[in-house]
């Protein structure tokens, strides 16, 4: 991976780490608002798997608890 690719991803890692510190989100909605943000499609998908790892972002939770921002 090069350079900018490493940088695109940890700044795409930190947004939605940042993203998620505020409010529960669904992996899809986090993906969507990394690409609307400019994230390109391997670094916002490499972001929501790396949160996911993490059990920052459990649907199954969320959807117990009530619902969460889609």
């Amino acid at each position: 991976m090069n350079t900018k690719n490493q940088d695109m991803r940890d700044r795409a890692r930190k947004f939605a780490l940042s993203s998620l510190s505020r409010y529960d989100s669904s992996k899809k909605a986090l993906y969507e608002k990394l690409i609307a943000r400019g994230f390109d499609k391997e670094s916002a998908a490499d972001a929501v798997e790396y949160v996911v790892s993490f059990g920052y972002i459990d649907e199954k939770r969320q959807i117990e608890n009530g619902g969460y921002n889609q």
